[in-house]
């Protein structure tokens, strides 16, 4: 950053006038911190380049990952984090031509770059191997000019489109990876008895960098043409995304589903909203299973295939991309030879699942009868937040089937109001509930010190959730159900238990599993844990907690 700053060499200011360069240079302020941290607690006065040392390899959690212990390099499908969200919004505004995203990989290894060895993702555009290829070969040459090792491919390949470079790789741009050994403060001895310093680690990054700005000036004519032929390709007629679109059905977990609408709009995908019930001539459901002619009613979110970033589009939303039987063949062999696998990671991944949605992949052309996601008022249709009504005789009544209903019962008892949970469904009046519904009920909160009404209305609100008055417990035969009515004062109403939670972290638990309980319940339920270090529960009293939450422990704890 200082070079293209303070540059005034011609080399230098060539970059600058051919080129916008744009340089992120903290992915992840949380992980840097903790990393920095442990670096000072284990600082000696003796210089140290064991890279076994603490002081090389930090503790656990270490900075690989944010403040929930998050991954941020493999959270670029869903996006669930802030970090994420953020570089996306970004990024999808510049449309770059070229996205690197600098690592560091074991402290024995040398340096790796693209690109990467099979298997490759079908959806990466057919122009990126030889992009990914021209950058590599250009990189290599000036490490070779340094005298400098490194290698591509090997154990990385370019399967899984959840990781920052990957990103980019399908919305036109070369996505280059560097991992380069880490070398520490003191720097690091190698086998062959050198040191590797961390000096020698900054110019190692910072010619890779350099390298990579100069091919990319120097080809840019062609990086732009392949850019506007493969949007063209994406759009056209012939693409092999024509005649695809994802069809999503809402089902009244409107919390869920805005989530997914949510992330559509954020990873910049054109997305509609059907006014008209469908019809989808063929294709299949998220769980492979022939369709046809499958009716689908109105008020479905429909995503086209065919559209500027159909490789993306492809990349995350289809069902089931298949490795090729070449590659599997390789695969079986490595095993049998006795060399391990070779897939580097997770090798299936599917939104509509990770949603839990009603989900389809139809081959059709893009309906009628369709409105833009962004000029729909919200995907699905809301409820009303807060109670509909102050004066209800009976109580009032969070639908189950919203996921925002379980943080608004564990709100809601935090205040001191008492909940219950129906155990099936039921209908009060003229609507129906289905099981797992919250009932706040007047009679259990005649105690409540306060507006009882006012706290229900506060928290629904807060989540976006309606609360409905209902003036009668007495069960009213349901529509959907052959079964008996149920009234409210029986035994299918269970009193809820204000939750005292325990979450058992740091220690011997595993960073990631810990880490995505601890952001469900801080961030997402919003509720108050206590957050236990599993070296000291010999020494804890659980007796305190109603609900323990044990995530996984890696291999080494067992």
């Amino acid at each position: 950053l200082y070079h293209l700053i303070a540059g005034t060499d011609e080399a230098t200011t060539a970059l600058l006038d051919d080129l916008v360069i744009i340089i992120d240079p903290m992915l992840n302020p949380d992980g840097r911190d903790r990393y920095l941290s442990q670096q000072r607690d284990a600082l000696t006065r003796a210089p140290n380049v064991d890279d076994q040392d603490v002081q090389a390899i930090g503790g656990e959690p270490g900075g690989r990952t944010n403040h929930y212990m998050f991954d941020l390099n493999r959270d670029w499908i869903y996006a669930t984090q802030p970090e994420t969200q953020a570089r996306i919004r970004f990024l999808r505004d510049w449309h770059p031509l070229l996205m690197v995203d600098a690592h560091e990989m074991g402290s024995q290894d040398t340096y790796l770059f693209g690109p990467g060895r099979d298997p490759t993702n079908p959806n990466i555009p057919a122009a990126r191997r030889a992009q990914r290829r021209l950058f590599g070969d250009e990189q290599g040459a000036a490490f070779s000019e340094q005298g400098w090792r490194y290698y591509s491919g090997e154990w990385a390949e370019e399967w899984y489109p959840g990781y920052t470079d990957s990103w980019g790789a399908y919305r036109g741009a070369v996505g280059v990876l560097y991992e380069q050994s880490h070398r520490g403060a003191w720097g690091v001895r190698r086998p062959e008895g050198f040191i590797a310093t961390h000096r020698n680690g900054v110019h190692q990054q910072a010619v890779s960098s350099l390298a990579n700005l100069n091919t990319l000036r120097t080809h840019r004519d062609r990086l732009v043409g392949d850019f506007v032929q493969e949007r063209r390709a994406s759009v056209s007629a012939e693409s092999p995304f024509a005649d695809r679109v994802f069809v999503f059905v809402p089902a009244g977990n409107a919390g869920r589903e805005s989530q997914l609408a949510e992330l559509l709009k954020l990873q910049g995908f054109e997305a509609f909203v059907a006014e008209d019930a469908l019809t989808l001539p063929g294709g299949v459901d998220r769980m492979g299973n022939a369709i046809e002619n499958k009716q689908i009613p109105a008020g479905a979110l429909v995503v086209p295939n065919r559209q500027p970033e159909g490789p993306h589009v492809a990349a995350v939303l289809e069902f089931d991309t298949r490795l090729s039987p070449e590659f599997l063949k390789m695969e079986r062999q490595s095993l049998l030879r006795g060399e391990g696998g070779m897939i580097y990671d997770i090798t299936a991944w599917s939104v509509p699942m990770f949603f839990d949605i009603e989900a389809y992949e139809a081959r059709m052309d893009l309906p009628e009868g369709l409105r833009k996601l962004e000029e729909v008022d919200a995907w699905p249709q809301q409820p009303p937040a807060g109670v509909d009504r102050r004066d209800a005789k009976v109580a009032y009544v969070i639908d189950g089937r919203d996921d925002r209903s379980v943080a608004a019962a564990g709100r809601l008892m935090e205040r001191g109001i008492e909940a219950k949970l129906a155990l099936r469904p039921f209908k009060f009046g003229e609507r129906e509930f289905p099981r797992g519904s919250v009932v706040v009920a007047r009679q259990d909160n005649a105690g409540f010190q306060g507006d009882w009404v006012t706290a229900i209305d506060e928290v629904t609100r807060s989540l976006g959730l309606g609360a409905t008055a209902v003036d009668s417990g007495t069960g009213e035969p349901l529509e959907s159900d052959e079964a008996d009515p149920i009234d409210f004062g029986g035994a299918y109403f269970r009193r809820l238990e204000p939750p005292r939670i325990a979450l058992f972290t740091r220690g011997m638990a595993a960073n990631y599993s810990s880490g995505e309980a601890w952001h469900t319940i801080d961030q997402r339920l919003g509720l108050r844990a206590s957050y236990l270090n599993t070296n000291y529960a010999p020494f804890s009293d659980l007796r305190r907690y109603n609900v323990i939450v044990l995530t996984d422990l890696p291999q080494r704890a067992i």
